[in-house]
C-alpha cells in the first residue's frame, strides 16, 4: 500500500518513498524480534492519536495543542487535503 505521506516541517514523503522507508523499519524491528501487537517504546518522543473522523478544526487543534512536528497519515480523508501543505485552520 502505498497511498499515504508523511510530513515533516515544509517537506513531505510520499507514499512510494515512505512504505521504502517503512519497510526497512519493520526488517529492523523483525530483527529484534518484534511481532505484530507488540509494544514499542518510543523514547523522547510520543504518539498523539487522532480520529481520523474529526473535522479540520478538530485536527488542527490537536495538532496545534500537541506540539507535533510530525504528521503522519496512513490514508487520507478529501476533507483532510489541508494536512499536505499545513496544519493551520486558517
Amino acid at each position: 500500500m502505498t497511498d499515504g505521506w508523511v510530513r515533516l516541517d515544509d517537506s513531505v514523503v510520499d507514499g512510494v518513498e515512505m512504505a521504502e522507508r517503512a519497510g526497512r523499519a519493520a526488517t529492523g524491528f523483525a530483527g529484534l524480534g518484534i511481532r505484530l501487537g507488540d509494544a514499542v517504546g518510543m523514547l523522547g518522543a510520543y504518539a498523539v492519536p487522532i480520529n481520523w473522523y474529526l473535522a479540520r478544526d478538530e485536527v488542527c487543534h490537536i495538532l496545534a495543542d500537541s506540539g507535533a512536528s510530525v504528521t503522519v497519515i496512513r490514508a487520507l480523508r478529501p476533507s483532510h487535503d489541508f494536512l499536505l501543505t499545513s496544519v493551520s485552520p486558517d
